[in-house]
C-alpha cells in the first residue's frame, strides 16, 4: 500500500524510522554499500552479512512471484525496499512474549509453542512505536507492565527528572557482544561488558559427527525470551579478552588450560575432526572429554592455526583500507580493532600456557 493511503498514525510512525535514502543513518551491515562493508573483510561479520542478504533476496523472489500469481503491481517494490523494510523492522521488533510475563497471559494460540518450548524465531514479534526507539545499554534489567491501559516501563531504581532512558537489549547473564549489535542493530559498545571475538566458523557446522553436536537445539522460553538459533550460533564460536571480560574463560571447567577460552561444544567438535580412530571411538562414549595428550594437542593446534588465519586475513586487509570516511566505516573499524586485539591476546594467552 502506498505511504499516502495508508492511516495518518502509521505514516508518522514510518516517516520517524531511518529512511531508505538516508545514507547519513550507520544503519545495519545488510543494506551498508559494498564500500562500507569492505570494512568487515576477515571478521565473522563478512560471511554472515553476505549469507544473511543472500537469504533474503531469496525470500523477496519467492515473495515477488507468489504476489505476481496474484496479479499484484510490483513494479515499486524492490530489492533494496525489501532489506530497508527488513532492517526497520528486525532491529525494532520484540518477540511478543516478553511482554506477557507468563505463558498463562499469552493468547491461547500462542501459547502451545512457549509451553512446549520453541525459539522465539519460530514466534510472533511485533513493534512497540517509540518504545522500540530507546536505546541500548548494559544495567539493571527493565520491567514491563502490560494490561488494558497499555504498556509501560519501569525501572528497579528511582530516576530523576529529565534523566535520560535506556534499557538492555539483553540480560545481565547473557549479554550481547559486539559482533551480534553491530549485525542486529548497527551499533557497538566501547565498554561491552561481552568483550569477545567472534570466529569463522572452521568447518561445516551442519555435518555433526556426534548427536551432541546440533547447535540449535536450545529452546526459548517465556523466561528466556530472547535465545535464537542465531544467538547460540554466535556464543559457539566467540572467545573472551581474557584480560577485559569480567565473566571469566567461556570454558572455565576444562582440564586443559589453553582451552579454557573455547564452548565445550566447540571443542568437541573439533577434537571429533582430529581424532584418530581409537580416540574417536572413546569420544562416542563422552564427546566432551578428551581421553588423550595427543587430542589435547591436536585440538589447541587446530584451533590456535585458525585463530592466526583469520588474524593474518585482517591485518593483511587492514593495509588496503584507508581513513573511515563515514560513521559505517568508523564502527566497522573499531569492531575489527577490537576482534584483532581479542585474538591475538587468546593466542599469545595459550602460548604462554602451553
Amino acid at each position: 500500500m502506498p505511504l499516502s493511503k495508508r492511516p495518518q498514525t502509521m505514516i508518522r510512525y514510518i516517516q520517524v524510522l531511518p529512511q531508505p535514502d538516508d545514507f547519513s543513518q550507520p544503519a545495519i551491515p545488510l543494506v551498508w554499500n559494498d564500500e562500507d562493508i569492505s570494512w568487515l573483510q576477515g571478521t565473522y561479520l563478512e560471511d554472515s552479512v553476505s549469507n544473511y542478504r543472500k537469504d533474503l533476496e531469496l525470500h523477496w523472489s519467492e515473495a515477488m512471484e507468489v504476489l505476481k500469481r496474484a496479479d499484484w503491481d510490483v513494479s515499486s517494490y524492490t530489492i533494496e525496499l525489501f532489506m530497508w523494510a527488513y532492517f526497520a523492522f528486525n532491529s525494532r521488533q520484540f518477540p511478543s512474549v516478553a511482554l506477557a510475563g507468563d505463558s498463562g497471559s499469552l493468547k491461547p494460540e500462542y501459547r502451545p509453542l512457549v509451553e512446549e518450548g520453541v525459539y522465539s524465531d519460530d514466534g510472533p514479534r511485533i513493534l512497540l512505536p517509540l518504545i522500540d526507539g530507546i536505546d541500548h545499554i548494559q544495567e539493571a534489567a527493565t520491567d514491563w507492565h502490560f494490561d488494558e491501559e497499555g504498556l509501560a516501563v519501569s525501572k528497579p531504581f528511582e530516576m530523576k527528572p529529565g534523566q535520560r532512558i535506556c534499557f538492555p537489549y539483553d540480560k545481565a547473564d547473557q549479554r550481547l557482544n559486539n559482533t551480534t549489535l553491530l549485525r542486529d542493530f548497527g551499533f557497538i559498545l566501547s565498554n561491552n561488558e561481552s568483550c569477545e571475538a567472534t570466529l569463522t566458523f572452521p568447518f561445516d557446522p551442519s555435518v555433526a559427527l556426534h548427536p551432541s553436536h546440533s547447535i540449535f537445539s536450545v529452546a526459548s522460553t517465556v523466561d528466556d525470551c530472547y535465545a535464537s538459533a542465531d544467538y547460540t550460533y554466535i556464543a559457539l564460536v566467540s572467545v573472551r579478552s581474557p584480560s577485559r571480560d569480567v565473566r571469566g574463560p567461556v570454558n572455565i571447567a576444562h582440564e586443559t588450560p589453553a582451552l579454557l577460552h573455547f564452548h565445550p561444544l566447540l571443542v568437541s567438535m573439533v577434537s571429533f575432526r582430529v581424532a584418530n580412530l581409537l580416540e574417536r571411538v572413546a569420544l562416542r562414549n563422552d564427546p566432551f572429554k578428551l581421553p588423550t595428550e595427543r587430542l589435547k594437542k591436536s585440538t589447541i593446534g587446530y584451533l590456535v592455526r585458525h585463530m592466526q588465519s583469520m588474524l593474518q586475513s585482517m591485518t593483511e586487509h587492514d593495509k588496503l583500507l584507508k581513513t573511515p570516511q563515514n560513521e559505517r566505516q568508523r564502527r566497522a573499524h573499531a569492531y575489527r580493532q577490537e576482534q584483532e586485539e581479542i585474538l591475538q591476546e587468546i593466542i599469545e594467552k595459550i602460548q604462554e600456557d602451553s
